[in-house]
């Protein structure tokens, strides 16, 4: 969020940090963005406008990417199918060091 600020001051657009959190917590409440606490406890967001998909979440840098696999859509489908199990949502995330920090 910090970084979210700062580059709007950048821009010439200075917000409040307040605001900008309660903005960003308005578009979790919508789906479009996810919440999360990093390693530090330090409220993070990242956006959600591609679709379901889980992260890799970097420990060193911070970095987040989309994790899309085939096997993890399939390990949800039989989770459906062999245990009769109703799912309504669920969220996955790696947590380790990326290319650039490994």
């Amino acid at each position: 969020m910090a970084e979210l600020c700062a580059r709007l001051d950048e821009s010439g657009t200075p917000v409040s940090r307040a605001t900008v959190y309660r903005t960003l917590e308005r578009l979790a409440a919508k789906g479009e963005a996810a919440l999360r606490l990093n390693d530090r406890g330090e409220a993070t967001f990242m956006s959600c406008d591609n679709g379901h998909h889980h992260h890799a979440i970097c420990r060193s840098c911070g970095r987040v990417e989309d994790v899309a696999c085939g096997a993890l859509d399939s390990f949800v489908d039989r989770l459906r199918s062999l245990h009769g199990f109703q799912l309504d949502d669920h969220s996955l995330e790696f947590h380790g060091k990326c290319r650039s920090c490994v």
